[in-house]
This record gives C-alpha cells, sequence and structure tokens, in this order.
C-alpha cells in the first residue's frame, strides 16, 4: 500500500450531511470517495457477491419480478427482528470489507490519489472497516437541520425521519471516539471554508 496514502473515514447521523462533506473535501482536495451504502447496495446487485447469499437465507419472498432482491420487503422482514438484521448486516458487512479493501488496493497501487474518503455510518459497527482508516471525522448537525434536509433532500415523511433519528439514539456516543469533529449547521460556504483547512 502506498505509505502517503491518508484513509479518512467520514462518519455521523442519517441527515447530518456526511455526502455533502465527503463530496466536497474529494473536490477541494483531489481525494477519492468510497461510499459503502453504494457499495453495499451494488453488492446485493443480481450476479454479485451479496445476492445468492442474501436470497438463500430470506428466500424468493424478498425478490422483485425481475428478481432483483426488493429492498422494502427485506426491510419489513428485519425491521422488527433484531436476530434476520443480524444475520442480514454479517453477510453485507463481510462483502463490503472485502470490496473496500480491494478499491483501497487499487487505488493505492495506481497512486493517484493520496487520499481516500470512507464515508460510513457503521465505522464503529464494523471494527476492520474503522482499522482500514488513518483518521476518522465525524459530522454533527442539530437535529433540526437533520430534519431539513432529510426532507429536502429524499422527501422522507416526518414518521420515517424521527423514527430513522431514534434508531440511532446512541450514535452521539462515537462522537469522543473521532480525531476531528465537523459541525454542519452552517450554509455550504462555511463549511468550504472549515473543509479547506483540514
Amino acid at each position: 500500500m502506498n505509505d502517503r496514502l491518508r484513509i479518512i473515514g467520514i462518519t455521523g447521523g442519517v441527515g447530518t450531511g456526511k455526502t455533502t462533506v465527503a463530496n466536497l473535501y474529494a473536490l477541494m482536495h483531489n481525494a477519492y470517495v468510497i461510499f459503502t451504502d453504494l457499495v453495499a447496495k451494488d453488492l446485493q446487485v443480481k450476479g454479485n457477491s451479496c445476492y445468492n447469499l442474501i436470497v438463500e437465507h430470506f428466500g424468493n419472498v424478498i425478490l422483485s419480478e425481475d428478481y432483483e432482491i426488493n429492498r422494502e420487503k427485506l426491510a419489513q422482514i428485519v425491521f422488527n427482528d433484531e436476530e434476520e438484521l443480524n444475520i442480514l448486516n454479517s453477510i453485507v458487512h463481510k462483502e463490503v470489507i472485502i470490496k473496500v479493501k480491494e478499491i483501497i488496493e487499487e487505488i493505492s497501487h495506481n497512486g493517484e490519489y493520496n487520499i481516500i474518503l470512507l464515508e460510513s455510518a457503521i465505522l464503529f459497527q464494523v471494527d476492520e472497516l474503522r482499522k482500514l482508516c488513518t483518521e476518522i471525522w465525524y459530522v454533527d448537525s442539530l437535529d433540526t437541520d437533520r430534519r431539513k434536509r432529510l426532507k429536502r433532500e429524499r422527501d422522507y415523511s416526518d414518521e420515517r425521519i424521527t423514527s430513522m433519528i431514534n434508531s440511532q439514539e446512541g450514535i452521539h456516543l462515537i462522537k469522543d471516539k473521532c480525531d476531528k469533529v465537523i459541525t454542519n449547521n452552517k450554509d455550504l460556504e462555511q463549511l468550504k471554508d472549515i473543509l479547506a483547512n483540514m
């Protein structure tokens, strides 16, 4: 691996603006961004590594007419069943770790980037992902701003937003374990000013 390669983990609660922070920083500092959510989604497409493992466990009931995994059906199964959620997470997290390591190795070999941003809400749930990082940044935001952001960008209902925020109730506890905290309560220009010096 490239000894100069800086791998910055970016984490925080839903709606705090992790993606905005990652994309802005990448543009300003010529960094490569890995979004673990997108990696996980791609791995669950028919023909990719997670697909067969998930279908094997949960059955064809989770499939759409085109035989792709229907994320809503799968979510309904795991939403109130902690055991099934843990099984799903163990399948997906294992494959995500493998894929992320492959991407990092490829980028390191190519030498085009000296900074990789690993944007993930699960860095502190998955030790192997966290240990890949040379430092971790926590993106923080007021609940009112998070709610506005989720309504504006994802068109979520108030009920869904409340449920998502409540499901991550303890995520603020990881803030003290991170190397830096980025407060994202201001406008885009002010956020750029913050990131310019990081």
